[in-house]
């Protein structure tokens, strides 16, 4: 499935990273390049980027992101950040790819507690959202946790560039705010 994404995203010359983003030298990080509530992203130019929450620093740095072995078997999980950046735990030193944090312009010490709290509240039932290459996937869950809002720029890059995909985002946005609802719903619950 990867690699159809792939070859499609170097035909069209799609570039799916984040325009708000910034790679960070890992794994020699800056002190402070990484903290509570930032919105990091691993992968390589030509292909998806897989998104995820900062959840703690310290004493181990751990990470909230949505993944599974397989995309049938992928839930809210906590992960750290050389398994994350691996693409798994079965990955770690054998596979090596960039990361970036996604800056925001409204970034501050409350909001990036917010953005902690709501993906923790996500964790607590992690098999709730099923997963969606489309519109339940990684970045939605990383973008909801900090934006509040479930969405995929990799997706809208995707689907936007291809008439035939294009059908599926309109189908989509039904769907995407019944998510939102859902997603608004089940943090007031928790």
């Amino acid at each position: 499935m990867f690699e159809s994404v792939e070859i499609t995203v170097d035909y069209l010359n799609i570039n799916l990273l984040p325009e708000n983003s910034q790679e960070l030298s890992y794994p020699n990080l800056p002190e402070n390049a990484l903290y509570h509530g930032a919105h990091i992203i691993t992968g390589n130019a030509g292909g998806p980027f897989h998104h995820g929450i900062v959840e703690n620093v310290a004493p181990e740095l751990t990470i909230i992101d949505f993944w599974g072995e397989t995309k049938y078997k992928a839930k809210i999980q906590r992960t750290t950040l050389p398994a994350f950046i691996a693409g798994g735990p079965d990955k770690i030193n054998q596979v090596s790819r960039p990361l970036y944090l996604v800056v925001y312009e409204d970034d501050n010490e409350a909001r990036r507690q917010d953005t902690v709290l709501i993906a923790q509240r996500l964790l607590d039932d992690p098999s709730a959202i099923p997963y969606n290459i489309v519109n339940a996937n990684c970045e939605c869950f990383a973008s909801y946790c900090r934006t509040g809002n479930w969405e995929s720029q990799q997706t809208r890059k995707m689907t936007f560039g291809n008439s035939s995909l294009a059908n599926t985002v309109d189908l989509g946005a039904e769907t995407t705010a019944n998510l939102t609802v859902n997603m608004q719903n089940l943090c007031t619950l928790l």
